[in-house]
């Protein structure tokens, strides 16, 4: 296993380009925002979400709403993904919506990439891809069909909620932010991001404790 952070400094307007999975990966998206092409699919990302690499796979990312962001990834040898389960299906979702199980561990990894924990981070690595392989393997993803317009509207509320996550905010709130009445927010921030506003506030309340 190799660990490397990636700081991304691309912006809307910038022109993506494609690029390839060289093999196995978990990426965990510490901050800001961005879109994945990948396998006929469309995934927005935002701060506890994950990026899931499958070796050969061709994908383009996009910065489509907000500049840059950064991430922690995991490279993953042949040996260890057979040992923790390499079943094509779970490693080409192409990525994992903030999870509560997933994030605990993401953030624990970066706070031992920074040298703050006594445990190691390949331990962590481990731990992290092979809970990702149990969770996703009960989940069944959805395909996003949004319009760029609410996509940039969800990530961008998202964010909103991200930052002002140690304040009270309800769902009206959010939707006031999204300028959409409550019942069309809750449904396009669902299908966008795959959690709802109030379950993204609590696991941004959760990411920063």
């Amino acid at each position: 296993m190799t660990v490397n952070e990636f700081r991304c400094t691309a912006e809307p307007g910038d022109k993506p380009f494609a690029e390839q999975f060289d093999c196995h990966s978990v990426s965990y998206v510490r901050s800001g925002s961005f879109g994945c092409h990948c396998r006929g699919r469309f995934h927005e990302l935002v701060a506890g979400s994950m990026l899931i690499g499958h070796p050969g796979d061709e994908y383009t990312c996009t910065h489509d709403h907000v500049v840059g962001d950064v991430c922690l990834s995991f490279f993953l040898d042949p040996e260890l993904v057979e040992t923790i389960g390499d079943r094509a299906a779970v490693w080409q979702v192409g990525s994992v919506p903030p999870l509560p199980e997933l994030m605990v561990l993401g953030e624990l990894a970066q706070t031992a990439a920074a040298g703050n924990s006594d445990v190691g981070l390949d331990e962590i690595g481990h731990l992290l891809a092979s809970r990702f392989v149990e969770v996703v393997s009960d989940r069944k993803a959805k395909p996003l069909t949004a319009a760029l317009r609410d996509r940039r509207c969800a990530v961008e509320t998202a964010l909103w909620i991200d930052a002002n996550s140690h304040h009270a905010i309800d769902l009206d709130d959010a939707a006031e932010q999204a300028g959409l009445s409550t019942f069309h927010f809750l449904r396009l921030f669902s299908s966008v991001l795959g959690v709802t506003p109030h379950q993204y506030l609590v696991r941004s309340r959760l990411r920063h404790a």
